[in-house]
């Protein structure tokens, strides 16, 4: 699969994190050295930690059992 292709699916999938992360490890000639698992793995952390992190930002909903009524 092509480069940009990939990245734009990622995007449309919503994956903006994977998306940057590839572009980054591109970018790092260490990366290179990585085998694929090692890239998967690096690309899917950086995934799993941005939507920690957004989840961590949002207020906590309060379920609706536990707001008084009016």
């Amino acid at each position: 699969m092509l480069k940009q292709p990939m990245i734009e699916k990622l995007l449309a999938m919503r994956l903006h994190s994977m998306a940057e992360s590839l572009k980054t490890q591109e970018q790092d000639p260490a990366a290179r050295e990585l085998s694929f698992l090692e890239h998967l793995g690096l690309v899917v952390d950086q995934q799993w930690n941005w939507r920690e992190n957004q989840a961590l930002g949002r207020p906590r909903r309060t379920p609706a059992s536990a707001q008084m009524p009016a």
